[in-house]
């Protein structure tokens, strides 16, 4: 991954005992604004370094397999990228031990495809915390959470195929949850 960014914070509501807008409020304003949280984490990052691969001639394992030749960039514009074609499949051309085939190349196993010269989708994903404490005494606390996981209910899409074939450079997967909230009770002492 080139770039990742992860940001988190906590922010408490400055209103209640002990805090900026908390002295001289009544009871009730400070039950009802006051002991409140509020905790993002925020996740960016840039797409994996994708591999193109073909069967047959050789394969040492991972990414040692015999690599295709490329004959284009291989990248499409953002507008371009589909779950089914999210790179230029035709700018790999299969290597074939096969005289006067194409992409024939006598004693040849790796094509001129490097690797990690197409880019995987992007990553976006925002988690978040809403909390409120109830003081019971100066020792003891209640706390009711609200958690909030991939909060915007984003389809952060997995890995196109990479192997060329049936599903090449299509993503069939996600690799986040879609939208997951939970509610906890937690009493502390």
């Amino acid at each position: 991954i080139k770039q990742r960014l992860v940001g988190s914070a906590v922010w408490l509501l400055p209103y209640g005992k002990g805090r900026q807008f908390g002295s001289g409020a009544s009871r009730g304003m400070e039950f009802l604004f006051g002991g409140w949280e509020f905790s993002p984490i925020i996740t960016l990052q840039q797409g994996l370094g994708l591999t193109p691969t073909q069967d047959g001639l050789l394969n040492l394992g991972g990414e040692r397999s015999s690599r295709p030749n490329r004959l284009g960039n291989g990248t499409l514009s953002a507008d371009q990228q589909t779950v089914d074609r999210f790179f230029d499949t035709s700018a790999f051309q299969v290597l074939s031990p096969t005289a006067g085939a194409a992409g024939f190349v006598p004693n040849q196993a790796f094509g001129n495809s490097g690797v990690g010269v197409v880019r995987g989708p992007n990553l976006i994903n925002v988690d978040f915390n809403l909390s409120k404490n109830f003081d019971i005494s100066e020792r003891q606390s209640i706390q009711f959470r609200t958690e909030f996981f991939n909060a915007f209910n984003r389809a952060n899409c997995g890995v196109p195929g990479v192997r060329i074939g049936a599903g090449f450079g299509q993503i069939v997967n996600t690799i986040t949850e879609s939208r997951i909230i939970q509610f906890a009770l937690k009493y502390r002492f």
